[in-house]
Parts: C-alpha cells; sequence; structure tokens
C-alpha cells in the first residue's frame, strides 16, 4: 500500500469477515454497491400482494427507500457496539449482488441469541438455491447448525 493507505478492514474490522462457500459470497456491501442492491429491490423482492416484512418498506416510494437503504446501511455500521450490533450482509452469487443477510443480537454476551431478516431480488437464478446456501451460511457464521 503506498502513500500510508490503510485496507478498509483496518479502519473497520467487519469488513474483512467474509463467509463464502462455492456458490456465493455474504459480506458488508461496500457504499459502491447500494445502488446495485436499492435496484434489485426496485425490481421486486416478494409477490407484490403480499407483505412478508414486519416493516413494510417495500412499498415505498422508490426514492425514499433507496435513501433509507443507505441510511439503513450507514446507521447499522456507525452505532455498533459490543451490546447492540446487526451485521447487513449482502449476498453474492458470481460476483453479482442478489439480496441481503441480517443477523443481529442486543445483550449478546448475556443472551447468546441472534435475530435474522433477509431478502432476495427476484432475478433469473434458481430462487431456492441461493436462499438455502445463505441459510447454510448463516447458521455458519451463528454457530448454529439447525
Amino acid at each position: 500500500m503506498s502513500g500510508g493507505q490503510r485496507r478498509l478492514g483496518a479502519v473497520w474490522p467487519l469488513f474483512d469477515l467474509v463467509v463464502r462457500t462455492p456458490r456465493l459470497e455474504l459480506r458488508l456491501p461496500r457504499e459502491d454497491e447500494f445502488p446495485d442492491l436499492v435496484a434489485l429491490v426496485d425490481a421486486g423482492v416478494h409477490d407484490p400482494d403480499t407483505m412478508p416484512f414486519f416493516v413494510p418498506w417495500t412499498d415505498r416510494e422508490p426514492a425514499r427507500r433507496a435513501r433509507e437503504s443507505a441510511q439503513w446501511f450507514w446507521g447499522q455500521r456507525a452505532n455498533w457496539s459490543p451490546d447492540k450490533w446487526t451485521f447487513t450482509g449482502a449476498v453474492f452469487v458470481d460476483g453479482r449482488p442478489v439480496g441481503m443477510q441480517d443477523v443481529g443480537a442486543e445483550h449478546f454476551r448475556a443472551v447468546r441469541s441472534v435475530e435474522t431478516g433477509s431478502w432476495l431480488g427476484r432475478h433469473p437464478l434458481d430462487p431456492r438455491a441461493p436462499g438455502a446456501v445463505t441459510t447454510v451460511s448463516k447458521c455458519s457464521t451463528t454457530g448454529n447448525g439447525s
């Protein structure tokens, strides 16, 4: 590294956390990848006649949804602490973003429990395969094999 530049992971170690399988990669998205993730949401992540999320964020107007998505990504990083954290991992298949997988906890050292949330874009890949592989990766990350 020239000119005293540091790797991003040296400044924020979570950028070095990557879960890989033969088909996918789960890692923090970089800011220049936010627009691709927002485009996935714009193309749809669920049947428009149903709402699978507790907060109906996918129904928001596209510009507002894009802005709030970026704020979510930044906010989870900015507010990270040992007692309250959320890892907002982007899921990539063959280098292309296909969805998100969040894993978070409050008071993890005491309760040893996490909460998760995820979505996959409606893309030409087999919709079952990336989700199944994401679940396996999530379980290996949290240490829960069930």
